[in-house]
């Protein structure tokens, strides 16, 4: 659909684990309140502490989001040089890796979450459209490989709508194939 409006889509909460409690819940005040749980079950997000893994990085927002939530991320990944001196700037003691294809689980250590979006210029409609078999949109795979070597309790995932037609299947499938469940939905 040339011209459309990309909007992103994420999937919320790929987890083994459901729960039902307090999902983003608003008290009616109008603002968002904080989770009184962690998303696994676990107990109160707030010093629960739960390590976080965050891919395809940019500048950290994933990170800062979840680290306000009471999470700490252990280690990043991006390979934008200018990205990474803004990482190393505001988190100089988390180490930051620069390829997804090179990074391994036993390099990260345990962590129990795992957040990215990872890139959409094969998946956008603006883009040539090859969807996940893509040369950037297509290390949506090499995400899913380290899901599968460090087995987090939740994976977050970001993306634009258009992967609706052009891979959410396969991320899905791929998700699910780990023993993932999903729920998604588009933000705009």
């Amino acid at each position: 659909r040339p011209g459309a409006v990309q909007e992103p889509i994420r999937v919320v909460c790929a987890s083994p684990v459901r729960c039902e409690r307090d999902r983003g819940a608003d008290d009616g005040s109008g603002q968002a309140r904080a989770l009184e749980h962690d998303p696994v079950g676990e107990g109160p997000c707030e010093g629960g502490g739960l390590n976080v893994l965050d891919l395809f990085s940019g500048i950290g927002g994933f990170s800062l989001g979840l680290e306000r939530a009471g999470m700490r991320t252990v280690a990043f990944c991006e390979i934008d040089p200018f990205c990474r001196r803004v990482l190393a700037k505001h988190w100089p003691d988390v180490p930051c890796f620069d390829d997804v294809t090179t990074l391994r689980g036993e390099d990260v250590g345990t962590v129990d979450v795992i957040c990215g979006g990872f890139p959409c210029q094969d998946i956008s409609y603006a883009g040539p459209g090859e969807g996940l078999a893509g040369g950037r949109s297509g290390l949506w795979f090499e995400y899913a490989r380290l899901v599968g070597e460090l087995g987090p309790k939740v994976v977050l995932v970001e993306n634009v709508a258009a992967l609706l037609d052009r891979g959410m299947d396969d991320v899905l499938g791929t998700l699910s194939a780990l023993g993932y469940d999903a729920e998604w939905d588009t933000v705009s």
